[in-house]
This record gives structure tokens, sequence and C-alpha cells, in this order.
């Protein structure tokens, strides 16, 4: 999940094994001042860097602090 301006158009995760993934995007909610993102990423994959676009344009690229991956559920 990210949280990200009014302005952004796309957003995408690149997982541990290269996969890149579209999040969807929410419409944007005047109430926390932004917009949402998010997917489900594949089996046994884990986002390991954010690409943010507006109309095909990066706006930025960076890395997602690291986690266990797979991610430890109730444990």
């Amino acid at each position: 999940m990210a949280r990200t301006g009014d302005s952004v158009t796309q957003v995408v995760a690149t997982t541990d094994r290269g996969t890149d993934v579209e999040l969807a995007l929410s419409a944007f909610m005047p109430e926390y001042g932004s917009t949402f993102a998010a997917a489900v990423m594949p089996d046994g994959e884990c986002p390991c860097a954010l690409r943010v676009e507006r109309d095909g344009v990066i706006l930025d690229v960076g890395p997602l602090p690291p986690w266990p991956c797979p991610p430890v559920i109730g444990g």
C-alpha cells in the first residue's frame, strides 16, 4: 500500500524477483489530502521498490524498508 498525491497516475511495485506489479489507485480523498494505492503481490514475492509516475513521467523511485519475505503472518 502507498499514499500519494493527487497528481500521481500510476504506482508500480518491483518485487524481490523483479516482477513489476501495478498498484490500483483510489479516488483522491480530500479528508486525507491523498490518493492511496494497493495491490496483492505474487505468491512468494515481496515488494522491494516503488515507482511513482504521472502520465508516464517518473516522479520518484525508492526502495522500501526491508521485512521478512515471505511475510510471517500470526507469528
